[in-house]
């Protein structure tokens, strides 16, 4: 721990220099990112210390073993090396003490509490202090926003300020915890230190999936968003589907977007080029189903609105307008900014989120999956309209059974999401269902790098074909278009989340 606290005062300065400049930022968003940098720069360093640990650790066992082998004791030598053996892979103290435990790895145990203990507070102390200089930043924000009568955007930072203050308040009980065991560190039992390497990041901010609760409802003052590393046990279950969205990780990587030459059903505006993505990104796993669009404006627009089975199947009948809003959420790509009463105003309100459409990339890359054929099952198109591979994927024109006559039932029309097999990356229904609204306006293909889309249109551009689409229409790289005014029974969207840098 040689120079430790100068190393971590140093740290911690920088990292309050950076929040300093966020009096000149230009946005909340803005505002968001540099703390998660500063904060990932004190998390980075405390990261090589529980390392450090580890190390020490296992050399503290092997100097008991050193010692133990000069006293000839082969019980102690086997006890020592299973310790050695269990710790190198599992990371981890025991989780319980064990009163067989000899007193040499005893010894090395109570040293490692100690030592965890110190260190955690230390980091806790840091993100508490960095945390609580965010919260002086934002209300500072905030004021300046409501002189310059920036309502909507104030109360964005009013959201905002009330999950930091609850951040701020986790890391002072911690803090509080953490001070109370160090003081009786020399009594501590094993089972103080379960986890040798603590969650070094807001918890669960590396997840690859991100659920939304929305089971308050329209009147629920906040949505609770929460992670999780893998598929829950039972996989996706219907509460998914309706009272909760879930949201899975894309890594940032390079694709090739558009079609080749030869696929079957190809237009003209589909030329092939590489994109970039640079940064990771969270899509939906679903398409926002007609429970989840209730449950954050309180209506039911669908034309597929029979009661006994609406809830999981996609909302439609919904516009670009109605999801983004007719003022600031037409601005897209000048501004990422939306009406606070619309779909994803509401919804940014409510977690504290800048949850939006995918831009026509993302959506394409995410579709994909990796896959560069027509669809994302490793198919090509052997029909332009109707083929028996895109029927295993998705519900469209010649497996839905057309409109029916009052939207009622199952079998017409959309199919409950998830109904279909999903693509490599687990994302349901990118093919068929309903069309997706993405942000971009329509154009030709221009930037390689992050495309935002056409600077200014008339139409935005969907993505994905629906149950009223013929096979060609819903290939990866098909390009559709609407109004953004349109609000009919095949146009629905599926949700993204940019990750912060």
């Amino acid at each position: 721990m040689v120079g430790s606290t100068r190393l971590r005062r140093l740290l911690l300065t920088g990292a309050i220099c950076v929040l300093a400049a966020l009096a000149v930022a230009a946005d909340l968003a803005s505002y968001q990112a540099l703390y998660q940098k500063s904060a990932n720069d004190v998390l980075s360093f405390y990261q090589g210390k529980f390392e450090n640990m580890q190390q020490l650790y296992v050399k503290a066992l092997e100097d008991q073993r050193q010692s133990v082998l000069r006293e000839g004791s082969l019980s102690k030598v086997k006890a020592l090396l299973a310790e050695l053996e269990r710790f190198r892979v599992a990371k981890t103290l025991p989780a319980e003490a064990d009163a067989e435990t000899i007193q040499e790895i005893k010894a090395c145990q109570m040293g490692y509490v100690r030592q965890y203990a110190k260190v955690e507070a230390e980091m806790t102390a840091a993100l508490g202090t960095l945390t609580a200089n965010y919260l002086q930043a934002l209300g500072r924000l905030q004021r300046e926003l409501v002189q310059a009568e920036k309502l909507e955007e104030a109360t964005a930072v009013e959201v905002e300020s009330k999950r930091i203050q609850a951040v701020r308040q986790g890391y002072a009980e911690r803090l509080a915890a953490l001070t109370s065991e160090s003081a009786s560190a020399t009594n501590a039992p094993v089972a103080t230190a379960v986890v040798p390497t603590p969650a070094l990041k807001r918890p669960g901010r590396d997840g690859l999936y991100l659920v939304v609760d929305l089971s308050g409802g329209e009147r629920a003052s906040a949505f609770p968003v929460s992670f999780l590393a893998d598929v829950p046990q039972g996989g996706w279950t219907d509460d998914f589907k309706t009272d909760k969205l879930v949201l899975r990780k894309m890594k940032s990587g390079a694709f090739m977007m558009g079609s080749p030459d030869d696929e079957l059903g190809r237009a003209q505006d589909e030329s092939r080029h590489e994109v970039t993505l640079t940064r990771p990104f969270y899509v939906g796993v679903f398409e926002v189903t007609q429970r989840q669009w209730e449950r954050v404006t309180g209506e039911w627009p669908a034309y597929f609105g029979d009661p006994v089975c609406r809830d999981a199947r996609p909302v439609e009948k919904v516009s670009y307008v109605n999801v983004r809003g007719s003022r600031s959420g037409l601005e897209w790509p000048t501004s990422a900014g939306v009406d606070k009463n619309s779909f994803i105003g509401k919804l940014r309100a409510k977690t504290g989120r800048s949850f939006d459409l995918p831009t026509e990339a993302q959506w394409e890359y995410a579709c994909r999956a990796g896959v560069v054929k027509a669809l994302n099952c490793g198919a090509n198109l052997r029909a332009l309209e109707a083929d028996p591979a895109l029927g295993k994927v998705g519900r469209y024109k010649c497996n839905s059974g057309g409109l029916g006559a009052t939207g009622d039932g199952t079998r017409t029309g959309t199919a409950a999401v998830g109904s279909y097999a999903p693509n490599d990356v687990g994302l349901y229904d990118m093919h068929a269902n309903v069309w997706e609204w993405c942000l971009d306006w329509y154009g030709a293909y221009t930037a390689k790098a992050d495309p935002k889309g056409a600077d200014a249109g008339t139409i935005r551009v969907v993505r994905g074909g629906s149950w009223r689409s013929d096979a060609s229409h819903c290939r990866s790289a098909a390009r559709h278009t609407m109004a953004p005014e349109t609000a009919d029974n095949h146009i629905g969207l599926r949700l993204a989340l940019p990750t912060e840098p």
